[in-house]
């Protein structure tokens, strides 16, 4: 119960929501009293009449406006003669809100356009041509509507070959799906002879043919997957006589009025070929499939409301069909029609909208020869030993008529660097060989990890050197893509760097290349195409320079067998914990026949204590209990992949009876995301265990006939993605071992997908769309099906943003599926570009410089955000709240870099909370450079500070401030194991800082961030931890799933940013943070919620409030550890290796966040949590922050504990990535409860 609330009102719809769900509802004892009472349903039965008027889709009022004629037809709008030649095309458009009869033609559970629906269309076809015998029409892919947007369709008919014959095609695509090619569903040839003669049915029924019962045939054929609807039950008799069928048929009443608009109403030569179950086959089974091919129809009348049909044999699944109207006389023949089987896993890929999202990577040849390079290749350098000297002679005798004075060798990027400074000349390329230090038969992970963490560095280096900030950086491996079948076995190391430099090429566009030379040599070619071709990566093979491009799998073949699984074999599905292993095992069942599933948590088995063995078990039950059909064992395990002997024991234990014959690898939790933090110790780890446990999975299978091998990859793999650079390694070497299984005659298939919620993307959003999770687990059996080791689930957006878009450039890989034409955008005034702005801002004083920089900054990010104005974008509101994400960020930061010559950080939207933050950083910035640096060429110092929510961010400092003595002596107390005297020095620091007593003292102009928004009440306000990354991004992930169904904010701590004042005790702090929360909610419902010590502060403002009589209506702590009842030291240092690790990344923690984590410990010292009257709910990590220096016997200490009366649940993942990978899951968690707790 709230105040201001109808209490009754309350109570009652508490109880339908119970109802709804499920729970038995006494609704007597709730009406006693009341006098309400029951009604009774009327006594006849439901009437199942149509009163809505149909709606027209013909569109035939509208054709003239738009130029057309209108084709006269219920199923077509146009008709169109195409100039110059003798073509006609008709086009149409179908959906279930205009065409409702369709919706009963159902099979298999999905609405399907009839055949007889194809074979109307080309005869009305034919019939404006003169052709009126359907010679041949053969169906290639069955249309499947749904209910949401229709299709349109388009008949061509071609022009007239030299017998008069013409070609029908039949094309459809979903409305609103411009980047989705049309589907060929039929074609045929039409002929000009005339009608064949018919059969005389006026003798009916025939003498000696025995009537046929057709009380329930329509149920037995429901039963049989062909629910025919009330308009297509028109089966009126059935007799047989012999192998022969007749049958009468006739439209029902609500559809007959619409027979004369038709040749031969779909709904009744539908309900006419009904009765092919009767006849028999050569082994005296009845005939069962859907029409298929039909030949020689004939069409004497149009306009029948009801027929007599002669069924007869004609071969193996053909008949052909004599057809008379009511009296007898005939009126149509087709002298063959072929049936085909059809399976429910054809019907649900077809009525997909992720039917066109399968894609391949293919590599085309470029028009590159050697007379197209320059004459004079400019200074290059190679980087390295042995290999990069090598690379510098061959590319000298390469071009021996050219000059190469300019291409020398350097052994390493930091002596490049040196010579550039000294030479005052950057180089046009730089050439790095990928080195080949990995042995045919030793073991991939180990190499694999090391050659990531060696290009990780390489890149940093690379980046951190502004002295080449006008140089490219080109990897060159050797055999680390596959670009056809002719190529040797790839190198899965060398796949696994080109998956790192993909991440880096994602985040800074243009500064690296990929160039694949196999063992082909660098010649004049190779030259000219690194000089020439605008291409981020390039392979060489057999003398042809390729480039790589995304390309649509072709449909497979509709009789081609289906991804079945052995019924009686095991299917082992790893890392199958959470929603995911759920849903792959519910597909896996309903769509391919699986019986026997074996789902695997990943883990130590021996050492799985009873919250890792709970967990399985709870799936192996979820799953169990959600699984369609009867007859499926489900059984679980815990195994550590990256063991080989626990692997092998775990095969070993599969019974004989069902052996194993599949399997289907799903992907680990993600480790660290962004290129940078690839090489630290806990990215390595990480990488190394996801790639072993699919090494592993690979080695201990190889002795197994296996129908399917499938590994989950990730489209970041192939696309590259700056801020998921992990999973872009282990995606590339996922697909890389995918070709070396197919080499050796193994089964194997790599499906790229999206690994997360949609909020993740490979590509900017323009270009792109994620299928969601069940579209793209409907796309597995056509990705085993398609025949290739490697395929990508993603839907494309090109063409329409291409259209749209004249001055997009588009990405190389989409060249192959869009071809637009680039033209620059006129300038409208608004946004200055780099040439001109240094000019506007010079001639203006620095008080007016805000409103030119608002115009660029508002006017990218409309850009970005694919908005068609900057004042779409509002400067005061946040990033987040207005879309951006880590991926948009980064392409902000490009546009920016490029508009205003300043070299940005990547996390700009999470520095500077709004765009009118950034302005002020922008302009302190430009100001510190002065006019040369107004007038001259790009600025190369990078911001170096992080500006608050509100705040105004001060001129950086030259220096990073990553360099500040704090930042070193820190890290030194850590790496020492010495981590309290670490912390002492922090609190030190801290307690010299300036303090804020009064919160009128902390200057903020904007306090709380809200990073998604919806209708559910309470909100839910999020306090960020207290350690030196603390951000109200922290909760970022976690809040998008919630968004459109409630409310979350976050509220920043002061003092983590320069010149802003630190608390000078605890009350100074819960008293700002509370007095911030009073005025945001006032009488509205919140939630107060934190993450670790962001607990501390989230539970201490609680107690503020609740004092004060502001209740909060719950507090939710997620994996937060009392004050005293610390984790164990070794968890601790795990703590702050992932905060540093992770400080590395995003160059934020200076000397002002680490003093400031001091103070914040140092204020919270002495504090212990009060009891509370409001529901309070612990969220614990399923899973421990494992670290290198952990001890023995702390196995069961590590958990969170909260000493107060409250709730606990888990969820999946350790004490950070539960935020992270799996955010969702934490989200839903809460959520849920909430829901529950509160009834809100």
């Amino acid at each position: 119960m709230r105040s201001g609330r109808d209490q009754v009102r309350g109570v009652v719809e508490a109880l339908a929501r119970l109802h709804a769900t499920g729970t038995p509802v006494a609704w007597d004892a709730l009406f006693e009293g009341t006098g309400a009472r029951r009604v009774d349903l009327p006594t006849y039965a439901f009437q199942r009449r149509r009163y809505w008027p149909e709606a027209s889709g013909a569109g035939a009022k509208d054709a003239t406006g738009l130029g057309l004629e209108a084709a006269a037809h219920p199923l077509l709008g146009a008709a169109i003669e195409v100039a110059d030649s003798d073509e006609l095309l008709f086009t149409g458009r179908l959906s279930l809100s205009t065409h409702s009869w369709l919706a009963d033609h159902t099979v298999l559970g999905a609405v399907v356009m009839p055949s007889a629906g194809f074979l109307e269309l080309a005869i009305r076809a034919g019939d404006q041509v003169g052709a009126a015998l359907v010679e041949e029409l053969t169906l290639e892919a069955p249309l499947v509507l749904g209910a949401g947007p229709g299709v349109r369709l388009q008949v061509l008919v071609s022009q007239p070959a030299a017998s008069g014959d013409r070609g029908v095609v039949i094309h459809s695509r979903p409305e609103g799906a411009a980047d989705e090619p049309w589907t060929r569903h039929a074609s045929g040839v039409l002929a000009t002879d005339g009608p064949a003669d018919g059969a005389d049915l006026t003798q009916w029924p025939p003498a000696g043919a025995e009537p046929v019962d057709l009380d329930g045939c329509y149920q037995r054929l429901a039963d049989s997957g062909f629910a025919y609807g009330p308009a297509f039950q028109g089966l009126q008799a059935v007799w047989r006589l012999g192998d022969t069928v007749f049958a009468e048929v006739a439209l029902p009443e609500q559809i007959a009025s619409q027979a004369r608009s038709f040749a031969l109403h779909p709904a009744l030569l539908e309900a006419a070929l009904q009765p092919v179950s009767l006849l028999t086959t050569g082994d005296g089974e009845g005939r069962r499939g859907l029409p298929f091919s039909w030949s020689g129809v004939s069409l004497g009348a149009a306009g029948a409301t009801s027929l007599r049909v002669r069924l007869t044999p004609a071969g193996p699944e053909t008949l052909s069909l004599a057809i008379a109207d009511g009296t007898g006389r005939s009126l149509a023949t087709v002298e063959s029609l072929a049936l085909r089987p059809v399976r429910a896993e054809q019907l649900a890929a077809a009525g997909s909208p992720a039917q066109q999202s399968l894609l391949e990577l293919t590599w085309v040849p470029l028009p590159v020869s050697d007379e197209t390079a320059p004459d004079v290749v400019g200074s290059w350098v190679t980087v390295g030993g042995a290999e990069a000297v090598r690379l510098a002679q061959a590319a000298r005798t390469a071009t021996p008529a050219r000059s190469t004075e300019g291409l020398v060798v350097v052994p390493d990027l930091a002596a490049l660097g040196e010579q550039v400074a000294a030479a005052g000349r950057v180089p046009e390329l730089v050439l790095l060989p990928v080195p080949a230090t990995h042995a045919p038969d030793a073991p991939i992970a180990a190499a694999a990890t090391a050659a990531v963490g060696w290009a990780t560095e390489a890149v940093q280096a690379w980046l951190a050197d502004e002295r080449l900030a006008g140089a490219r950086l080109v990897f060159v491996a050797c055999g680390a893509v596959t670009t056809g079948a002719a190529d040797g076995a790839v190198d899965a190391v060398g796949a696994a760097v080109v998956g790192l430099v993909r991440a880096a090429q994602a985040g800074n566009p243009g500064r690296f290349g990929i160039l694949d030379l196999a063992d082909e040599p660098f010649d004049g070619i190779v030259a000219a195409a690194l000089l020439t071709a605008d291409e981020p990566q390039l392979a060489v093979r057999a003398g042809t320079v390729l480039a790589p491009r995304l390309a649509r799998v072709p449909a497979r073949a509709a009789d081609a067998p289906g991804p079945a699984l052995a019924s009686e074999g095991t299917v082992l599905v790893t890392n199958a914990s959470g929603a995911l292993g759920r849903e792959v095992a519910k597909e896996l069942v309903a769509a391919h026949g699986a019986r026997h599933l074996l789902l695997v948590v990943t883990g130590k088995r021996d050492l799985a204590d009873e919250h890792e063995l709970a967990a399985a078990g709870d799936l192996d039950s979820a799953v169990a209990a959600e699984l369609p059909g009867a007859g499926v064992l489900v059984s679980r395990a815990v195994c550590d992949l990256t063991d080989r002997t626990a692997l092998d024991r775990l095969l070993q234990d599969i019974p004989a009876e069902h052996p194993l014959t599949a399997v289907v690898h799903l992907p680990g939790a993600e480790g660290p995301g962004a290129v940078a933090e690839q090489a630290a110790e806990a990215a390595q780890r990480h990488l190394e265990s996801q790639i072993a446990a699919a090494e592993n999975l690979d080695l201990a299978t190889r002795g197994t006939e296996l129908s399917s091998f499938v590994v989950f990859s990730a489209t970041a793999g192939t696309l590259g993605c700056s801020d998921r650079a992990g999973a872009g390694v282990v995606g590339a070497f996922l697909d890389a071992l995918a070709h070396l299984r197919r080499a050796a005659g193994l089964a194997a298939t790599s499906l790229g997908w999206e690994l997360s919620t949609g909020t993740d993307r490979t590509m900017p959003e323009p270009w792109t769309a994620w299928l969601g999770a069940r579209d793209e687990l409907g796309l597995l059996g056509a990705a085993i099906g398609s025949g290739l080791p490697t395929v990508l689930a993603l839907r494309l957006r090109a063409k329409s943003r291409a259209a749209s878009d004249h001055s997009t450039t588009v990405p190389a890989l989409l060249r192959g599926l869009v071809r637009a034409t680039s033209r620059r955008a006129a300038s409208a005034g608004t946004v200055p570009t780099v040439e001109d702005l240094g000019q506007r801002l010079a001639g203006l004083p620095q008080s007016e410089w805000p409103a030119v920089l608002t115009d660029v900054v508002c006017g990218q990010a409309a850009a970005v955000l694919g908005h068609g104005a900057g004042d779409a974008v509002e400067a005061e509101k946040g990033f987040i709240e207005q879309g951006f994400d880590s991926l948009t960020a980064v392409e902000l930061r490009n546009r920016l870099n490029d508009a205003t010559g300043l070299r940005l950080p990547s996390t700009l939207v999470f520095d500077y909370a709004t765009p009118a933050a950034l302005v002020q950083g922008l302009s302190a910035e430009l100001a510190a450079q002065g006019p040369a640096g107004l007038a001259g060429g790009p600025a190369v110092r990078q911001p170096s500070g992080s500006a608050a929510v509100g705040t105004v961010a001060p001129a950086p400092a030259s220096a990073p401030a990553s360099d500040g003595y704090l930042a070193s002596m820190f890290t030194k107390a850590y790496e020492l194991a010495k981590l309290e005297h670490g912390l002492d020095l922090l609190i030190a620091a801290a307690r010299i800082r300036e303090k804020f007593e009064d919160p009128a003292q902390v200057a903020r102009t904007s306090d709380l961030v809200t990073l998604v928004s919806g209708p559910d009440e309470p909100a839910i306000v999020c306090f960020p931890t207290l350690g030196a990354l603390s951000s109200p991004y922290q909760y970022a992930r976690f809040s998008a799933p919630l968004g459109g169904r409630r409310e979350v904010l976050s509220l920043p701590l002061p003092g983590f940013v320069k010149g802003e004042l630190l608390p000078a005790d605890l009350g100074a702090i819960v008293e700002q943070q509370a007095q911030v929360i009073e005025r945001r909610f006032g009488d509205r419902p919140f939630v107060l919620l934190g993450h670790s010590s962001g607990g501390w502060t989230a539970s201490a403002v609680a107690s503020r409030l609740e004092r004060s009589g502001v209740r909060p209506a719950a507090l939710v702590l997620l994996d937060t550890y009392a004050p005293d009842s610390p984790p164990p030291a070794s968890i601790q240092y795990g703590f702050i290796d992932t905060m540093l690790d992770r400080g590395d990344v995003f160059g934020t923690i200076d000397d002002t966040r680490f003093s400031a984590m001091g103070g914040y410990f140092d204020v919270f010292a002495e504090w212990q949590p009060v009891a509370l009257t409001v529901p309070t709910l612990l969220v614990r990590a399923q899973d421990p922050l494992r670290h290198s220096s952990a001890e023995a016997g702390e196995a069961e200490e590590w958990r969170s504990s909260w000493p107060l009366r409250h709730e606990a649940l888990t969820v999946p993942g350790h004490h950070f990535s539960m935020l992270e990978e799996y955010s969702e899951d934490c989200a839903v968690a809460v959520h849920d409860w909430l829901s529950a707790t509160l009834g809100a």
